[in-house]
């Protein structure tokens, strides 16, 4: 009996350790950090910028991916796309002839029906899938719109949700809402919120938007727990910020950026195949 019960701890206790639970509180140091990083840049068009660096964030080490585009330089299109069956961010990007996307929302990959959204996507004004009730107090709070090419991060709740038509032709709900108007928005302690992960990330930060992942479950990445999103953006100085889905999931996609297009490194080794994605087109 006595081995058993230690077994079990064991197992719990390996459990916690393999998603690396956040326990380190972020200072003044990491704001500075944040606020002084060298960044990689890639230009790849016009107000179109890739931004990477690696640092040491939160007491671990951290790799950062970001697409950084100036709304109102760049000659661009905001749309939202949803797969029939899944496939990967490249190949939807590709096939919708993207010069940028990123993974989309959250989808069924251990329940039934498998691959099915279980948040609202938009596509050209028609609803293609809604969210699951149980996803608006939880992944479901916020939502990236784009209405006459005009991108959106807002918070979301049913209401909002049943009135959408006519006031969107892209949307994709995800979650949680991070920040909304410069406030943050307060985050529960679920393991959801705790556990480290990389990350997927869609934000505003003066007019600039910016389509991030960040890296995870490496030794040169620990990926961030949402707190630490939620700072880290902060620090930036973005006013709306989004979580998407994020771990295997987390795709940047910018085509001609290198041999694959893919900016960041899939946790899995290879992209995932994924139901959605959030993509830019040339105007």
């Amino acid at each position: 009996m006595m081995m058993r019960i230690y077994l079990l701890l064991m197992l719990i206790s390996s459990g916690v350790t393999a998603q690396q639970v956040s326990t380190v509180k972020w200072n003044e140091a990491d704001k500075e950090k944040i606020q002084s990083v060298e960044w990689e840049t890639k230009k790849v068009a016009k107000g179109m910028r890739v931004k990477t660096a690696s640092m040491r964030l939160f007491d671990a080490p951290q790799e950062i991916f970001m697409l950084e585009i100036d709304t109102a330089k760049a000659k661009v299109n905001y749309l939202v796309g949803m797969a029939d069956y899944m496939e990967k961010t490249s190949v939807q990007a590709k096939a919708n002839d993207a010069i940028a996307a990123i993974n989309g929302s959250f989808f069924r990959n251990h329940a039934e029906p498998l691959g099915d959204s279980r948040h609202l996507v938009m596509v050209d004004g028609k609803v293609l899938a809604r969210t699951d009730s149980a996803e608006f107090e939880t992944r479901g709070t916020g939502a990236v719109v784009v209405f006459n090419n005009q991108v959106d991060i807002t918070g979301w709740s049913r209401e909002k949700e049943k009135g959408i038509a006519g006031k969107a032709d892209h949307a994709l709900t995800s979650g949680p809402l991070l920040m909304d108007n410069e406030k943050m928005v307060d985050l529960s302690g679920t393991p959801f919120v705790l556990k480290r992960h990389p990350r997927s990330v869609i934000a505003f930060n003066n007019g600039h938007l910016l389509l991030i992942v960040i890296g995870g479950r490496s030794e040169n990445a620990a990926g961030m727990s949402l707190d630490e999103v939620q700072f880290f953006c902060d620090a930036l100085g973005c006013d709306d910020i989004l979580n998407l889905d994020g771990g295997g999931s987390s795709t940047l996609y910018v085509k001609g950026y290198d041999e694959d297009d893919i900016v960041n490194v899939p946790t899995d080794g290879s992209e995932r195949a994924v139901k959605g994605i959030f993509y830019i087109t040339k105007d």
